[in-house]
C-alpha cells in the first residue's frame, strides 16, 4: 500500500470517526431528556401551525453526577427566554400594497400540519391542511423579507393576467397569521399587518428538475421539459415579468411528469446566473440556456465532483469553469453551456452555500433512445436590454400617484 493510499484511508477514517463522535455526543446529551421528549405534546400528530410555533418551552440544566449526565428543569421560563424563543417565530409586516390585494387571511390555529421539511433549515411545517384541503405552506424567511413580498405580489399579478391558465404555477390561497395573547401584538394581528407565511397550491409529489438531469430518463421526455421551460419563460417576458433566480431547482416535476415553475422571490444563484444579470431578462435567459443544455445532454453538461477525487481536489477546475462561464457571452442558440456539478446539492464553487446550490442526480445508466432527437427551442426575442421589474416600487409609485391626484381634486 502506498503512502498516498495510507493518507486517503486515514482521512476517510478520521472523517467517519468525527461524524460518529458527533452522533454519540448528541445522543449522550439528549439521553437524560428522553422521557420528557417521549411524553411531550409537541410530538402530537396533526397539530396546528399556531401550536408548532407557540408550544410550551422548558429550560433544562445539564450536569454530571458520579459520571452520569443529569437533566434538571430550571425555574419557569423567564422573559429573557421568551424573547430568545420569539426570535425563531417567523413574522413579516404586511405593507399596504399587499394588504390591498385582498388575499384571504387564515389564522394559524386553523392550519393543521401534515408534514415538515428541513429544506431550508430549521425544520418547519410544509404540507398543511385547512378545512379538508391540502396546501403548501411557505414560511417567511426572517432574513429575506423583500423576496417574500416580491413573490406574493408577482404571483397575484400573474394570476390577474391569467398566466396560471397558460402554464402550471402554484396560486396563492391565503396569508397565515398568528394569534397573540400580548395586547399590543393582538391589536397588530387584528389589523392584519403581519403574517408568518402564505398558502399555495400543493404540487403532487414534487421533484426538483435537477433530479431529472439524468440520461436514464428518455431523451424525448427531457426535450419536452426543455421546450416547456423555454415556453414558460417566454410567456413571462412577453408579459413584462422577470422570473429571477432562474435555475433547474425552481422547476418542479409532479407525479404525472408535468412541469411547474416556482419561486418568484428574485435574486440569483451563482453558477446559473451572473450577479450583474440578476432579476433581468438576460439573467432569466442565461439560466434557461443552462437548464435546457443540461436536459438535452446530462452527460456532457453535468458532472459529479466525487468521480474526480476527494472533496476539494477539483476546486481549481471548478473555479476555471466559473471564470470561463462569467467571461463568455453566449448566443441564444449556438454555444454550449458550461458543465454543472452533479450531486445531491449542486453547484459551483466552494463558496456557494448549500441553500444556493443546484441539485442533480448522477447516473451511470445509458441514454434511452426515443426515436429522432427533438429540437430544443431557445427563448425567442432574447433582449440585450436589462429590464428589471421592481414589483413593490411599481405598486407604491402607482399608489402615490393616485393619492396625489386625490388631494388635487
Amino acid at each position: 500500500m502506498t503512502a498516498d493510499a495510507d493518507n486517503t484511508n486515514e482521512q476517510a477514517a478520521s472523517k467517519a470517526s468525527n461524524t460518529d463522535a458527533c452522533e454519540v455526543l448528541q445522543k449522550w446529551i439528549m439521553a437524560p431528556l428522553a422521557d420528557v421528549l417521549d411524553k411531550s405534546e409537541m410530538l402530537e400528530k396533526h397539530k396546528t401551525v399556531q401550536d408548532w410555533y407557540h408550544c410550551p418551552t422548558k429550560l433544562y440544566q445539564l450536569s454530571v453526577s458520579n459520571g452520569k449526565l443529569i437533566g434538571r428543569e430550571e425555574e419557569p421560563a423567564t422573559a429573557d427566554l421568551d424573547d430568545r424563543m420569539a426570535a425563531w417565530i417567523p413574522d413579516m409586516p404586511l405593507p399596504k400594497y399587499l394588504r390591498d390585494l385582498s388575499i384571504d387571511m387564515i389564522p394559524a390555529s386553523e392550519v393543521h400540519i401534515l408534514s415538515e421539511s428541513t429544506d431550508p433549515e430549521p425544520i418547519h411545517p410544509a404540507l398543511v391542511e385547512v378545512h379538508g384541503e391540502q396546501f403548501f405552506l411557505k414560511v417567511v424567511d426572517m432574513n429575506q423579507l423583500q423576496p417574500t413580498k416580491r413573490e406574493i405580489h408577482l404571483m397575484k399579478r400573474m394570476e390577474k393576467k391569467g398566466l396560471h391558465e397558460q402554464f402550471r404555477m402554484p396560486k396563492i390561497r391565503g396569508l397565515v397569521t398568528f394569534a397573540s395573547t400580548d395586547k399590543k401584538e393582538k391589536k397588530k394581528k387584528q389589523n392584519n399587518s403581519s403574517i408568518m407565511g402564505f398558502l399555495m397550491t400543493a404540487i403532487s409529489n414534487p421533484t426538483p428538475l435537477t433530479h431529472k438531469l439524468d440520461p436514464a430518463i428518455s431523451q424525448s421526455q427531457r426535450d419536452t421539459w426543455a421546450n416547456e421551460c423555454a415556453r414558460i419563460v417566454k410567456i413571462l417576458h412577453d408579459n413584462k415579468i422577470i422570473w429571477g433566480d432562474a435555475k433547474a431547482d425552481n422547476f418542479m416535476v409532479d407525479d404525472k411528469d408535468d412541469l411547474w415553475i416556482i419561486d418568484f422571490g428574485g435574486s440569483y444563484t451563482e453558477g446559473w446566473v451572473d450577479p450583474e444579470l440578476k432579476e433581468t431578462e438576460e439573467g432569466d435567459d442565461m439560466g434557461l440556456r443552462k437548464i435546457t443544455a443540461a436536459l438535452h445532454d446530462p452527460e456532457e453538461n453535468t458532472f459529479d465532483p466525487n468521480e474526480d477525487g476527494e472533496d476539494g481536489e477539483d476546486d481549481e477546475e471548478v473555479k476555471g469553469e466559473v471564470e470561463e462561464m462569467q467571461m463568455q457571452e453566449e448566443d441564444a442558440r449556438g454555444k454550449k453551456a458550461p458543465k454543472l456539478k452533479k450531486e445531491s446539492s449542486l453547484f459551483v464553487t466552494e463558496v456557494v452555500s448549500e441553500e444556493k446550490a443546484i441539485r442533480a442526480v448522477s447516473s451511470s445508466a445509458e441514454v434511452e433512445e426515443a426515436g429522432e432527437e427533438k429540437k430544443i427551442e431557445a427563448p425567442e426575442g432574447a433582449s440585450n436590454r436589462k429590464r428589471k421589474v421592481d414589483a413593490s416600487r411599481e405598486d407604491e409609485d402607482d399608489s402615490s400617484k393616485s393619492n396625489k391626484r386625490g388631494r388635487k381634486e
